[in-house]
């Protein structure tokens, strides 16, 4: 870091000679052309050209996109995957991990991991037709956004962050997955209050055909036949924002309760599984004030519940009894409840410093949080009130504290962050950006987060962007606490996983109405967190390599067509590629419309084999073509209708289905719906 530092210190009053003699006058106009396009973006300037990609609500609905995962899908370097129990993984840049995909998710600028899991996959079905856009970071973003932003940051604004009078409302339907989706949303000047509200509710009742159940433990196999996946789920939840002047309440509701699809531990239940729920809720305060002509402060206080709550069918108790053998009595089932509260209140402070050549950001934050509540639950029906230290610990759901909660009584997180950055501008060609952040954390220790880019903006077509971060991912509570007798064991001991990332990006406008993007990049990461013989652990390094390069391009008659292709080639420390991620990415999206009221538009992608973990003598997992073409008629301004072919190609989609720590695994993978029709309507007042 010292090396860097210098170094950037001895070139730093040379840049201006490498740059063309201009006039004060024109570096004025390039200085308020960047300051426009940074307040444009709520993730800002300094992220830009190659490293963000804004994803806009009214495109994603024209292409008649239904979730903000399907939406995420189209963003260069994103994977989407899925855990055997239902939980949608976001894999950017080759980075996997199961319940976390160690990327921070906000909804208006509001965090919604949690600390428990550090994940946030309940809020991934938030519907598109509520969205004004997606803002996402690929890259860690810790300076300015501080702790879970380790390989990317998402941001989602809702279309109730706007001020003045408009109302929507919108329903879908899958004819295959058999869901409901129904969204409503309106703002409202009210004297001197801009008011607004949503509220959505989306229902599932379908399943796919899921294959043969193998265990290698198992003395034959199938372990268990075939069945139909438990893939029912519910979703509401509704966000109300009140905006007088400078103050703005905003605050959400989430409530999502699920089967668990293909089971806990890749083993399906001889009938529906138990409902899994998740629920969050937030209220946040904001006092934006601007002070002088340069300076302006951002005062935000924050107070955030997460509620989950569970009970799993994990397999037959006879497997810890006799020796893997199987049973045919859903009474025999190892039944497991988890139940965790928890709350967390933040407060931070921003101060910003803007002037012709200089935008400055000076952050300070403090947080609390801490499990209200958590217990745990393990018991067998049939075995009634006999108690055993391996499988009856209950019996019949009592609910278990002390030595056998899901994680370990009275703990909790102090945390306090200090953070700058300044972006310079150093003459019209050259803007440098360097921050630095420390974070403190009463758990496990302290850490810094810096970074420094250069962007060189070489003509009114070119532009080139060099980044370097470091940043931090602190481990979550289950990974440090939990003492559940099943699967895992937490490890107070952790040390946080550590990123470094060097990327350099070009940005390309060949006209006025196309752009061309090209980003490679390289990181490391160090202490990676993996969970060995049971408890949770620091392994090896981990690199990531790749590139992402996309094309935009609004044509003479209005269509719109993107493509962007991805490869990444993650690997372990001792050179061997990491198992289970697409190296090659490849997507594509067209509007067009022929004529005034009907449009047609398509969006296309194709991922590569997945190879298989160690151990596991499958051939690789094929890769695939997913397809779909939407036809929309608008027969007003107010009112459109649509029908969609989704997997146009009927393709056979499959998530891997990796060997879990119980042996079990579907040989045929996760399958995903083949072709399937959806319909909607939406109307404006």
């Amino acid at each position: 870091m010292k090396i860097l530092k210098l170094t950037l210190l001895m070139i730093l009053p040379f840049l201006h000679l490498f740059a063309q003699e201009e006039s004060f006058e024109e570096l004025l106009e390039t200085l308020q052309e960047v300051n426009q396009v940074a307040t444009q973006s709520r993730l800002g300037i300094d992220k830009s050209p190659s490293m963000v990609t804004v994803l806009y609500g009214d495109k994603l609905e024209e292409l008649h996109i239904e979730t903000l995962t399907e939406a995420l899908a189209l963003v260069p370097g994103i994977e989407i995957s899925m855990s055997n129990s239902g939980i949608k993984q976001i894999v950017m840049r080759g980075v996997k991990s199961p319940y976390r995909d160690k990327i921070k998710l906000m909804i208006d600028g509001v965090e919604v991991n949690n600390d428990f899991y550090d994940n946030q996959y309940y809020y991934l079905n938030f519907p598109v037709d509520l969205i004004d856009r997606i803002e996402i970071i690929r890259g860690p973003g810790s300076v300015l956004y501080g702790e879970n932003a380790f390989i990317g940051v998402i941001d989602v604004i809702t279309k109730i962050d706007r001020d003045g009078n408009e109302s929507q409302g919108s329903y879908r339907y899958d004819t295959l997955k058999e869901r409901h989706t129904i969204t409503l949303y309106e703002n409202k000047k009210i004297g001197n209050w801009n008011v607004g509200f949503d509220v959505f509710g989306s229902s599932q009742t379908g399943g796919v055909e899921t294959g043969d159940i193998y265990n290698i433990y198992a003395p034959q196999n199938p372990y268990r036949e075939s069945g139909i996946s438990h893939e029912k789920y519910d979703d509401i939840g509704f966000g109300v924002r009140l905006k007088n002047g400078n103050f703005k309440l905003l605050t959400r509701l989430k409530r999502y309760k699920r089967h668990n699809y293909f089971g806990v531990l890749n083993l399906l239940p001889l009938e529906d599984d138990k409902d899994v729920l998740a629920i969050l809720w937030h209220i946040n305060a904001i006092y934006d004030k601007t002070l002088t002509e340069k300076w302006s402060s951002y005062t935000n206080l924050r107070y955030r519940e997460y509620i989950a709550g569970t009970e799993i069918r994990l397999f037959p108790y006879t497997i810890l009894e006799h020796d893997f053998s199987t049973s045919d009595n859903p009474d025999d089932d190892l039944i497991v409840g988890l139940h965790i509260k928890e709350e967390n209140i933040k407060f931070s402070q921003r101060f910003n410093y803007k002037s012709d050549f200089q935008d400055v950001k000076i952050v300070a934050e403090a947080a609390y949080s801490r499990p209200i509540d958590s217990y745990y639950q393990q018991y067998v029906i049939s075995m009634g009130d006999e108690q055993n230290i391996s499988t009856n610990l209950g019996p019949y759901g009592e609910e278990l504290r002390g030595d056998y909660n899901i994680i370990k009584e009275g703990i909790d997180r102090k945390r306090w962050a200090c953070a700058v950055e300044d972006m310079l501008f150093l003459n019209p060609k050259f803007i440098v950006v360097g921050g630095v952040r420390y974070d403190n954390y009463s758990d496990f220790g302290s850490n810094w987060s810096y970074r420094a880019s250069l962007l060189y903006k070489a003509n009114m077509k070119n532009s080139f962007k060099f980044l370097f971060q470091h940043a931090f991912r602190a481990p979550s509570w289950l990974e440090l606490y939990s003492i559940t007798p099943i699967d895992f064991k937490g490890n107070s001991s952790l040390s946080p996983e550590v990123i470094d990332t060097y990327e350099a990006g070009w940005v390309f406008y060949p006209g006025i109405s196309s752009k061309i993007k090209i980003n490679g990049y390289y990181s490391k990461i160090s202490n990676t967190i993996v969970k060995a013989n049971g408890e949770y652990e620091n392994g090896g390094d981990i690199t990531l390599q790749g590139f992402e390069a996309s094309w935009d391009k609004v044509t003479d008659d209005a269509w719109q067509i993107g493509l962007n292709y991805s490869y990444t080639y993650p690997k372990d420390e001792n050179g061997n590629e990491l198992p289970l991620i697409a190296h090659h990415l490849i997507k594509v999206d067209a509007i067009v419309p022929v004529t005034d009221e009907w449009r047609v538009s398509t969006t296309a992608l194709g991922v590569s084999s997945r190879s298989r973990e160690e151990g596991d003598l499958r051939e690789k997992l094929d890769g695939y073509i997913d397809g779909a073409v939407s036809v929309a008629y608008k027969p007003n301004k107010n009112m459109e209708i649509w029908v969609k072919c989704n997997n146009i190609f009927d393709s056979d989609i499959r998530y891997p289905s990796e060997i879990n720590s119980a042996g079990f695994y579907y040989v045929d993978d996760l399958p995903r719906y083949g072709r399937f029709w959806s319909f909607g309507i939406k109307k404006s007042w």
